[in-house]
Parts: C-alpha cells; structure tokens; sequence
C-alpha cells in the first residue's frame, strides 16, 4: 500500500513539475513575442516620423497662410475705413478703425496676429518703399507670366500708389529672384505705417506661394489680392 503511495505522489509530483516547466516556457514566449511587437512598433513609428513631420510643417504653413490672408484684407479694409489711413501696428489694426467719435468696427481677429512660423510669433511688418515689397512684386509677375501688374482701382489711393511704387522696377522673367538681403530679414517688428506682413521664418517651404519656397519671402497684403 505504501508503495502504491509513493507511486502515486512521486508521479503527482512529476506532473506538477511539467506544469510549472510549461508555464515558465509559456510565459518566455511571450515575453520574446511582446519584444518581436514593441521592436516592430519602433521601426513603424521611425518611419513615419519623417512623414509626420512632413505633414504638420505643411498644416503649420496653411495655417501661415490663411492668417496672412486674414492680415491682408483687414489692411485693406482699416484704410477703406479710415479714408486712406494704413496702420502703424498690429495693435492698431487689431483694435479697428475708428468710424465714429466712439465707435471702432473691428477687421482683424486676434489669433491672425500670430505667425506659426515664427519663433516668436510676431509677424515682420512690410513698410511703404520696402524693398522686399519689390522682390514680392517680381516673384508675382514671374508666377503670373507677366511683365505688367495693372494698378487695382478698387484699392484705396494710397495702396494703389504702393503697388505703383513697388512694381515700378521692370524685370527679366528669365532671371530668377535673388535671395532677400539679410538684413530685411533680420528687421524686428516695429510701429510705423505698413502696408502687408511677413514671417520672419527663414525656412525653405513645403508649400509655393505664388511659386515662392521661403517664408520669409511671402508678403500677405492687400497689393495683389
């Protein structure tokens, strides 16, 4: 009988041991199959991380854009509003013009005063006779194919007389533009009559605009819109 025992509890004993060896087995599996999907997961994610990045430099672009848009027109309106007068900050400009003794009528939303391409987010202000309103002015007949930019006569006086001024240099459009001078680059935003906005980005874009791959080179104003 006592043999019958021992039997039985040495063979109870046996199989307890093969359970647990398939168990510690099982769970080694899986612990190497858990590092075969995080190991994949990284390649994956390493990949698209160009992509990724890719994309929201193009939707920080957009967004540059639709923003600089918004600028130009409240430009244009602010002087449409005031009879002639441009604005001589983004403060200014974002507080309205002044059509009553009291009453200002607002042009500009608040969040288009910021630039995302900036790393600061304050866009660089484009002065009257601004050279870089020149260069902008060529990139546009180039885009255009055109050596001539009519005067738009819907404009107020004094944008038309800019847009004069600005496209008065004749161009070769075989040539391409050169680089802007530093120096308009590195131009902090300051107070003083303006007649357009820029970032102050001197990256190479994604995006063209007006067959233009730099933002610093893209001037939102209401001059050829």
């Amino acid at each position: 009988m006592n043999l019958i025992l021992n039997h039985e509890a040495q063979e109870a004993n046996r199989a307890l041991s093969r359970r647990r060896y398939h168990q510690h087995d099982e769970r080694g599996y899986a612990l190497l199959a858990l590092m075969v999907a995080m190991a994949i997961l990284v390649i994956l994610l390493s990949a698209a991380a160009p992509v990724l990045k890719h994309e929201a430099q193009r939707e920080r672009e957009l967004e540059a854009i639709r923003r600089g848009e918004q600028v130009a027109q409240a430009i244009r309106s602010y002087t449409t509003l005031t009879k002639g007068r441009l604005p001589t900050s983004m403060d200014e400009l974002l507080e309205g013009a002044q059509t009553g003794r009291t009453r200002k009528t607002q042009v500009l939303r608040r969040s288009s005063m910021r630039d995302p391409l900036s790393p600061d987010g304050e866009w660089r202000t484009i002065k009257q006779n601004d050279r870089a309103m020149q260069s902008f002015c060529n990139d546009v007949r180039r885009y255009a194919e055109t050596l001539r930019l009519d005067p738009s006569t819907t404009l107020p006086l004094v944008l038309q007389q800019e847009q004069t001024r600005a496209c008065s240099v004749p161009i070769n459009l075989g040539v391409a533009e050169p680089l802007e001078p530093e120096p308009l680059l590195s131009d902090a935003p300051s107070s003083g009559p303006f007649v357009g906005v820029a970032s102050q980005s001197q990256n190479t874009s994604i995006i063209n605009y007006y067959g233009i791959d730099k933002h610093s080179r893209w001037i939102f104003t209401p001059l050829f819109r």
